[in-house]
């Protein structure tokens, strides 16, 4: 889930909603917000059922600013139509009131600024335990109109504590040899790469359980994988770690560039590019992983800019995001190699071989 809040715009002086997905607190004051309030948590990732709302931010045409629009309020024509644009995909929300469960219902008003304002719209996004409707009508506001409904955060009694893992940053090669010789010769290789999140030493630590494939694309099919659990997380003295709330896997998958390429996109079919190198799976990277970029579904574009490949010693090393799944944020990996690939001794140098993994901030319960 992401964190909703409530800030007071530089622009307009009034209220705006930006999700915890769409900046940093440090960034989002940069730009000059102030008095940030929480709201409620969201879904970035789908939940079941017919009942589901895509929430969408737009850029107001006037007011150089924000709002939150759910697609079953108003037509995407409609908002273009209006002169909104720049709709991004922010999480998921319900339609209606569940039966079950304890939800808000979330409202936008039409703004407090002077008539006559260019800047006057439906720019409040507000759920109901956060002002009453009194206060709001006595500060100017008007229209009210219901938009969603989230998880009442009042109802919460084990919101979890939300902790910063340890990077892996060393380097994890295999050595079994699978099959074939040690050569990917630039073939290659396709790699996929998994890692999950348990609780270890009687709640006391978290480890990276990890697992990672390569096998080269062309006939002997040089071929090798291996699993390692790293820790990456103790618990405060006292504390024991009772559940992991947050994604406890992530997983990605690419063809990796020769040895010493580059990795760089067209700018003309970047669907097709982003789709080959992630080995088909360009179109499939589910919208949780998408979201906590701040990407849309379909922006292949913003895609090709989260992947990278940088020169370390004549390889290339690809920094690559998750297919499915928030754990990891990225992984960093050498494919190809200028030399033999797959690891014939104990060090990792000019081998196939994971860089680093970085983690995403995992929410946990403690006791």
């Amino acid at each position: 889930m992401v964190d909703v809040n409530r800030w007071v715009s530089p622009v307009v002086g009034d209220f705006t909603t930006i999700p915890a997905n769409k900046g940093t607190d440090a960034q989002i004051t940069g730009w000059g917000y102030t008095n940030k309030i929480f709201q409620y948590k969201a879904y970035l990732t789908k939940p079941a059922g017919n009942n589901v709302a895509v929430v969408n931010r737009w850029e107001m045409p006037f007011c150089k600013d924000f709002i939150l629009i759910a697609e079953h309020e108003i037509t995407d024509q409609q908002m273009t139509s209006w002169g909104y644009k720049n709709k991004e995909f922010v999480f998921y929300a319900y339609k209606t009131k569940p039966a079950s469960g304890a939800f808000v219902a979330v409202s936008r008003w039409i703004n407090a600024l002077p008539a006559g304002s260019s800047c006057k719209d439906f720019t409040l996004s507000v759920a109901e335990h956060e002002i009453t409707d009194a206060q709001l009508n006595a500060w100017g506001y008007t229209s009210k109109m219901v938009q969603f409904y989230v998880p009442d955060p009042r109802q919460a009694s084990s919101s979890g504590t939300t902790i910063t893992l340890t990077d892996v940053d060393e380097g994890l090669c295999p050595k079994d040899l699978k099959r074939g010789d040690r050569e990917f010769d630039g073939h290659g290789p396709r790699v996929k790469c998994e890692v999950s999140l348990s609780i270890g030493d009687g709640g006391r630590a978290l480890y990276a359980d990890i697992y990672f494939w390569a096998q080269e694309t062309v006939h002997d099919w040089s071929t090798t994988e291996r699993r390692w659990s790293k820790k990456v997380y103790d618990a405060p003295y006292g504390k024991t770690i009772t559940a992991i709330n947050s994604d406890k896997a992530s997983r990605t998958q690419f063809v990796s560039p020769a040895s010493g390429f580059q990795v760089i996109f067209p700018g003309a079919d970047v669907a097709t590019a982003v789709n080959g190198f992630l080995d088909g799976a360009g179109g499939a990277i589910s919208s949780a992983v998408l979201a906590s970029f701040g990407i849309p579904p379909g922006d292949f574009q913003a895609v090709a800019r989260l992947i990278t490949g940088a020169i370390n010693n004549g390889n290339t090393v690809v920094r690559v995001p998750a297919i499915e799944g928030t754990l990891v944020k990225f992984f960093h990996i050498v494919g190809d190699t200028g030399g033999p690939d797959i690891s014939d001794d104990d060090n990792c140098n000019d081998d196939t071989r994971i860089v680093k993994l970085e983690f995403n901030p995992v929410n946990v319960t403690l006791r």
